[in-house]
């Protein structure tokens, strides 16, 4: 049997708020942290020069903003020249501060070059195992980069889980893929989510958060990147424009395309009655789920949209509400009777969609059995048996 690892180091790409670290790289570090495994998340930061380099959580997991990330604050990618000074500066900063961090077992979150490339130099510099874990097509979800970049990123990506020891992934649709090149040991760990947010808030509460952001009683709501191509939520305003809008729309995240966003609903006369609410926490993602009547994610038929287990899902359903998808990837396997499906890509049938939703008041008794099905502390232990690494016992824990 394999001794214990002491030391634990996670590379990122993107910064700790972000969805693909806040969601799944923290939690799973925290399981290892709760332990007594010394654990560092190093990161990149959009907007590096103005954030704390080092932080320490409340769970006990340092994290560590090393770098530039390769978009800037507004969430616009950097491009040219400056792209690949940003993309080797990143490369270089992250190989050296996982170095320094000493692990004993390495973890690469998300397969792309940059972090990649450092945790096999890592792995290879200090004979450690090098593990992967993926939650995304990251090909797929660069759709606005140079071609050539986009068939550098796919050619990385098909190639690094033959590299590392083993690979777990968020869906089994991405998993499958991944089976398909051959001899890797690849198993599918779905997004999770933490007790408090599988509890529901008290009445006092909700009605608190909807006078501090001046929400109606009822609405739909979207949460997540404001995007027209990785997103679809110009795909969304159509349907919802399209729709019999007894509802309000809450638009509620960040994303460098929001004016554009913002003046398709304009154009489309909905402008007063779509609400934009910016980056939440965590605690407010919450209130905000548990006091709509339907949480929406907005597809089209891709492999970087078939790869995604959106954290909007899981979040929504141990909330109990209803989710407007389409059976794309592993949506339908996770939501079951909780999804309210549409034809991916399709405005009317997303409109037909919400209609339906705007004029349901029972989302099930199965969804909050469902939604604590997900939760991190049962995902993490088959997290870190997946990838055969051995974790102090909590009585031994420092």
């Amino acid at each position: 049997m394999n001794p214990s690892i002491e030391r634990l180091t996670f590379i990122c790409t993107s910064a700790p708020w972000h969805p693909g670290p806040r969601a799944r790289i923290l939690p799973l570090a925290a399981h290892a942290a709760a332990r007594g495994v010394a654990v560092t998340v190093l990161c990149l930061d959009p907007a590096f020069a103005q954030h704390p380099r080092i932080q320490v959580q409340d769970t006990g997991v340092t994290v560590m903003n090393v770098a530039q990330m390769h978009i800037g604050a507004d969430g616009a990618p950097f491009t040219g020249v400056w792209l690949w000074w940003m993309v080797l500066r990143a490369t270089g900063t992250l190989t050296f501060a996982a170095l320094h961090s000493r692990p004993d077992a390495l973890v690469i979150a998300k397969s792309q070059p940059m972090n990649g490339i450092a945790g096999l130099i890592v792995g290879a510099c200090r004979r450690i195992p090098v593990l992967l874990d993926t939650d995304d097509d990251e090909a797929g979800s660069h759709t606005h980069a140079h071609p050539f970049v986009v068939r550098a990123l796919s050619w990385f990506a098909r190639r690094l889980p033959g590299w590392v020891k083993s690979t777990t992934c968020a869906t089994q649709w991405q998993t499958n893929q991944i089976v398909k090149i051959g001899n890797v040991r690849v198993s599918a760990i779905p997004n999770g989510v933490t007790a408090q947010q599988c509890t529901s808030p008290t009445q006092a509460a909700l009605e608190a958060f909807r006078r501090q952001q001046n929400l109606p009683a009822a609405y739909l709501v979207y949460i997540g990147n404001w995007s027209t191509r990785a997103h679809a939520v110009d795909l969304l305003i159509r349907a919802y424009a399209a729709s019999e809008r007894r509802l309000p729309l809450v638009l509620a995240g960040s994303g460098h395309d929001r004016s554009v966003l913002c003046a398709l609903a304009e154009s489309l006369g909905i402008g007063e009655t779509v609400v934009w609410i910016e980056t939440l926490s965590p605690a407010e993602v919450i209130l905000l789920l548990a006091g709509a009547r339907a949480s929406i994610d907005p597809i089209r038929d891709t492999p970087a949209a078939a790869a995604r287990c959106p954290l909007k899902i899981i979040e929504s359903i141990a909330q109990g509400i209803p989710v407007i998808t389409s059976p794309v990837g592993d949506r339908q396997a996770l939501l079951g009777t909780a999804g309210i499906y549409a034809t991916a890509g399709d405005v009317d049938s997303y409109a037909e969609a919400i209609d339906y939703a705007c004029t349901q008041h029972d989302s099930g008794v199965e969804l909050p059995r469902l939604g604590a099905a997900f939760r991190w502390d049962i995902l993490a232990t088959r997290w870190y048996r997946a990838h055969k690494l051995m974790l102090p016992e909590v009585a031994h824990a420092r």
